[in-house]
């Protein structure tokens, strides 16, 4: 069902049992059916558990704290049931993982406990992390540094080893081969800040105090480097060109050897960039992350870039303030104007995860009220498109009425 061009309203999320650890049939047939009355016609799906035994140990769930049950395998998995319902209600299925990202969603990041620290130590990501986890100039992975420091942020492994790249574009082939979705998606989550936000200097973690990507210094990277240029680029700074564009280009290779391996599969399905908007913000900002996002366009390597907006997550009340809001729409124009028809520019309404009870949130109907400004801004910045991130929060704070009205005036505008 390639309506790729024609989708207009996305929603992320994961299915997920709603009253019981492991994940049922009827869990997948509401995750859709609420979908599918809101309009929504592309589900971008987080698979977080392994749906295959091949699954990469370093994205697993599997034994970490407070995790569900993984789900089955094949015809048995949320996976299955959640393509198999959402082609029947006439819905796209895009499934995503973090590129290259380890020990993830244990609250494994500088805001961690240090109580949970050693725990993560234990079961941050098995053996392969151990082995395969990037390293700053010093050799340190993110395990090494630990909580309360923006350096110990989510951790990753590197995608300078082959084995690491080819382990995931085996799963991204399995999603297409074996479950049948529509599309597969990198998620990058080191970004710069937007430009808009107000976020007095605090540095992104994993990045150094300039704002470039400070991790990256692994084996293989080194010694291509060093064959290249005859400079060991641990003498370098973490801003230096070559150096910066070397990373980076690791990401595009693997993009590059996914798109092959599709074409000699014959498989004709959407490959899909997603990323805070300040990995947007100009092609250097992206390249300063390991994002160059302009030679992915310029090689026909993705078809959809999309802008995870706001780029950084302040409390409710100040993440939708309205000079914010005039940033975001004039980011998202910038992005729109600088992509052209090279791919399709999908904007994506990212909504706090954390309770309303929490300081600095707001009420369902300011949450409502808020998306629904959010959204109108970027209408009239010339999105002809929708995202909404994430379908639990959605729910949670009722915001479908502000979906069902962002709907309407896309159908407005002839979209």
């Amino acid at each position: 069902m390639a309506v790729r061009d024609g989708v207009r309203l996305a929603m992320a999320g994961t299915v997920a049992g709603r009253y019981e650890h492991q994940c049922t049939e009827s869990d997948v047939d509401y995750f859709v059916t609420r979908c599918s009355e809101a309009g929504i016609q592309r589900i971008i799906h987080s698979f977080y558990h392994a749906p295959s035994p091949d699954y990469p140990e370093y994205l697993m769930h599997k034994d970490q704290l407070l995790q569900l049950e993984p789900y089955g395998y094949g015809s048995q998995s949320a996976l299955a049931w959640l393509v198999e319902r959402a082609h029947d209600a006439g819905i796209e299925v895009v499934t995503f993982i973090n590129v290259a990202t380890g020990g993830q969603w244990v609250r494994a990041d500088y805001l961690a406990s240090p109580a949970v620290w050693p725990y993560v130590r234990l079961i941050g990501g098995g053996l392969e992390l151990e082995k395969y986890g990037t390293r700053t100039r010093d050799g340190k992975t993110w395990l090494d540094i630990g909580p309360r420091d923006p350096m110990g942020g989510v951790g990753y492994v590197s995608l300078a080893y082959p084995e690491v790249r080819e382990k995931e574009r085996n799963l991204y082939l399995e999603f297409v081969e074996r479950y049948g979705v529509d599309g597969v998606q990198m998620e990058l989550m080191i970004s710069r800040p937007p430009r808009y936000s107000d976020a007095d200097g605090n540095r992104e973690p994993c990045c150094d105090e300039d704002g470039y990507w400070a991790y990256g210094y692994d084996e293989p990277a080194i010694s291509a480097y060093m064959d290249k240029y005859g400079v060991d680029p641990k003498t370098l700074p973490n801003s230096e060109t070559t150096w910066v564009n070397f990373r980076a280009n690791y990401v595009t290779l693997h993009l590059r050897e996914l798109r092959e391996a599709l074409n000699e599969r014959g498989k004709d399905v959407g490959v899909s960039a997603f990323a805070f908007s300040g990995t947007f913000s100009s092609p250097e900002d992206g390249v300063a992350v390991g994002s160059d996002w302009e030679t992915w366009l310029n090689e026909g390597l993705v078809d959809t870039i999309y802008s995870r907006i706001p780029g950084d997550r302040p409390p409710f009340r100040e993440r939708f303030a309205g000079p914010r809001v005039e940033g975001m729409a004039k980011e998202f124009a910038a992005l729109k104007s600088a992509v052209g028809d090279r791919a399709t520019v999908f904007p994506v309404i990212e909504l706090p995860t954390y309770p309303l009870s929490a300081p600095g949130q707001a009420t369902p109907e300011e949450a409502v009220e808020a998306v629904e400004r959010v959204g109108q801004a970027l209408i009239r910045a010339g999105a002809d498109r929708l995202g909404f991130w994430w379908f639990d929060t959605v729910e949670a704070l009722g915001i479908w009425p502000a979906v069902s009205k962002l709907r309407s005036a896309l159908g407005r505008n002839g979209w």
